[in-house]
């Protein structure tokens, strides 16, 4: 992944589903700490589209498994 396709990610494919399935503004996106996810662009890119980006710390993967598991297997399952 580089830090421009994230970028463009977000702006072109992410925020205007968003826009399209009428989600209420703010939005949380959990991202984790890679360099690519970690820029300046995609900081202020994030403020002017009113998406608040959260970072799990590195190697947190064993801690924030048992919290994917719960919120996300319902959505997986259906």
């Amino acid at each position: 992944m580089k830090s421009e396709v994230m970028f463009d990610y977000i702006k072109n494919i992410l925020h205007p589903s968003l826009q399209k399935m009428e989600t209420t503004f703010p939005v949380i996106l959990f991202l984790d700490g890679h360099s690519t996810h970690f820029t300046y662009d995609l900081s202020c890119l994030c403020v002017d589209l009113d998406i608040n980006l959260i970072f799990k710390k590195n190697n947190a993967t064993g801690i924030v498994q048992p919290t994917d598991v719960t919120a996300f297997k319902p959505m997986k399952n259906g």
